[in-house]
């Protein structure tokens, strides 16, 4: 082959080289740059506005919009992941109007943000995901339907204050009540950790729920009235700091669900949100937790649990010296206020310096030897009792004074009156004073006067 043929080949063969590697490289271009998500906000991707959606940012400076319409008003979940290998990306939402609602926020890889925007209803919102590289995210946008909270047979729901006209704690229980709820009662432990890692799960770090009190002398009361059983206040809580924090909360110092008392009003005014949390109890009852409490004491008083359910003790110990002793009605412990309803077998045995004792009208029973060889005792009074058990008095030789306050229709036991003073004498009042007084004739030692 001649040289100048043979050139002439080379340079078709060269020229051909470069135009295909050049060919080549548009094509891969064009392949980097396919965008699948519209880059203006007239164009936005309309999506649902209670499902996850999965994206991608196809190249450096890839800006996807989409644009979603609320159903209902409230509290809605927004949650934008960034699963990139090795980019970082900004999210921003827009009201209809162009209004900020939240401004390139940059998420680095693998991280992500939560957080919890008020919408109202049938109003139509913007988000837009740019990309500063190519990578990956996930966009989700909860309803406040769909984010409620089920458990056991109620459903939870938080609600961000300031979104509403929430302006005192009366407006709070009557906000729940308005929808056919009430604010949360949290009864168990396994009812606290779902709906902490409900309320975190949303973003938020704190949220009242329906525990209060009036004062720091008063005992905390659920707003549906139940009894408080259970409990689990953070270390050195309640602590009414200031005299003023009466109302119970999750709260951000406290990131493993335990409990805080708080300033309702003054946490409405501070720079942040507030939350209340709802609950509707849909007809079940409440899973309450009861304590394992067998027996404690309180001042000078043992008492032992009778029945949890309905907080009621009796009184099976005294280590006090007074003279003058009365059994109180209720009695607080571990934050429960437990009914004393029973002056349990041997409560006050032997003891040398009572002269007078007078019962509370909730005690409906005294227990054998309940007052057993107390030595000093001169008088006793018994309010609303029900049951006198046998040997009560036993040894009591100074006993000269009974007197039986009582509408209810006495059960009296033999011997219930036996070791008292002879010359005693029992004075019967009340709507059934007649039956009663016979009653108690039956049983009382000869020279014992029953008036």
């Amino acid at each position: 082959m001649k040289k100048g043929v043979s050139k002439i080949i080379g340079g078709i063969a060269c020229f051909l080289a470069v135009l295909f590697v050049a060919v080549s490289a548009q094509k891969v271009s064009a392949e980097t740059e396919v965008d699948n998500e519209p880059d203006t906000k007239e164009a936005a991707k309309a999506i649902n506005d209670c499902v996850d959606y999965q994206g991608s940012s196809e190249f450096n400076g890839d800006t996807d919009w989409f644009t979603f319409t609320t159903r209902y008003s409230g509290d809605y979940r927004v949650n934008v992941k960034n699963n990139s290998v090795a980019s970082d990306i900004k999210f921003s939402l827009y009201s209809v109007s162009g209004d900020k609602i939240l401004e390139n926020y940059k998420l680095s890889v693998n991280k992500e943000l939560t957080k919890t925007f008020a919408f109202d209803a049938n109003s139509t919102y913007f988000a837009k995901v740019e990309g500063l590289s190519i990578g990956n995210y996930t966009l989700s946008i909860k309803d406040p339907e769909s984010l409620k909270l089920s458990y056991a047979g109620h459903n939870y729901s938080v609600y961000t204050v300031k979104n509403t006209n929430i302006k005192s704690w009366d407006d709070a229980v009557r906000f729940c009540q308005n929808m056919g709820g009430h604010m949360a009662t949290i009864t168990s432990s396994k009812e606290n950790a779902a709906v902490f890692n409900y309320m975190t799960s949303l973003g938020y770090k704190n949220a009242f729920f329906g525990l209060c009190r009036t004062d720091k002398n008063v005992d905390w009361k659920w707003v549906n009235d139940q009894k408080v059983f259970y409990t689990n206040w953070g270390d050195g809580e309640p602590n009414c700091e200031n005299g003023v924090e009466f109302y119970a909360m999750f709260y951000y110092k406290y990131p493993n669900g335990t409990w805080n008392d708080g300033d309702f009003l003054k946490d409405l005014t501070r720079e942040g949100s507030v939350q209340i949390i709802c609950e509707w109890d849909n007809g079940i009852d409440e899973e309450i937790e009861y304590p394992n409490i067998k027996t404690f004491s309180v001042d000078d008083f043992k008492y032992s649990v009778t029945d949890i359910r309905k907080a009621a003790v009796k009184v099976v110990g005294y280590t006090g010296s007074s003279t003058k002793v009365e059994l109180p009605s209720y009695v607080k412990y571990n934050y429960i206020t437990f009914e004393v309803v029973t002056i349990g077998k041997n409560a006050f045995k032997g003891n040398r310096y009572m002269q007078e004792f007078k019962s509370p009208k909730t005690v409906e029973t005294v227990e054998e030897n309940a007052f057993k060889n107390c030595s000093a005792l001169k008088k006793v009074t018994f309010n609303q009792v029900k049951t006198l058990n046998k040997n009560m008095f036993k040894g009591d030789k100074a006993l000269k004074n009974i007197t039986i306050k009582t509408d209810k229709k006495l059960s009296v036991k033999k011997k219930a009156f036996d070791g008292i003073n002879s010359k005693a004498v029992i004075t019967v009042k009340g709507a059934n004073k007649k039956a009663n007084k016979k009653a108690i004739k039956k049983v009382v030692p000869k020279k014992v006067k029953v008036k």
